[in-house]
């Protein structure tokens, strides 16, 4: 499900925040892909100067990417759980994972029962640390590291803020209702109760 949908249910308005609408995510890739491209020139004006240059950034999108999509995308989905922690929910939380041709890692959570506000609105947005490690880790390597570490890092922090473009948009709607709604989380959407 894309947007929102709203109806009414006994009286009571019933409202389903599903993933970002095209129109968001226009927006997001304007200013991501500018960005990538520019990371993308970076980490190819970092390698020697050889005939090696294009295979070499080949192989280091190709390692990056794979890392990402199986560290990254297991840790994201930690993450969104460890934002449940201490509250009542934490022992109702799942995750699923899948495997789509043997090295791409899927994942979602899952999350039984009413949700606060306030934690939805947390598990929503914890992978924001997941984004922050990976500036931090090229910070760090930038010192001792080869001059493509820093952009490289950056480039999955990028791809980690992609991955998130569905969790900001639904914390964006989320703000709109407040705590005047109970929420519940069905995995790939989110649905809210208002009571009349």
């Amino acid at each position: 499900m894309q947007g929102i949908f709203e109806e009414q249910v006994a009286g009571n308005k019933r409202i389903q925040i599903g993933t970002a609408d095209q129109k968001t995510v226009y927006i997001f890739y304007a200013v991501a892909i500018p960005i990538l491209l520019a990371l993308a020139v970076w980490i190819y004006q970092s390698l020697t100067q050889t005939n090696w240059q294009v295979p070499q950034l080949v192989i280091i999108y190709l390692l990056a990417t794979l890392f990402y999509l199986n560290v990254g995308v297991w840790l994201h989905e930690q993450l969104h759980c460890l934002g449940f922690r201490g509250t009542v929910n934490e022992a109702n939380t799942t995750i699923t994972y899948e495997r789509k041709f043997g090295l791409i890692l899927t994942g979602f959570y899952r999350v039984k029962g009413d949700i606060e506000c306030a934690v939805i609105q947390r598990a929503l947005l914890m992978p924001l640390w997941l984004s922050a490690g990976f500036i931090l880790l090229g910070i760090l390597g930038m010192f001792f590291l080869p001059d493509w570490w820093l952009p490289v890092m950056l480039t999955l922090a990028l791809g980690s803020m992609f991955d998130m473009i569905h969790d900001v948009y639904m914390v964006s709607q989320i703000r709109k209702i407040g705590k005047q709604g109970v929420y519940q989380d069905h995995g790939h959407y989110l649905e809210v109760i208002i009571k009349a």
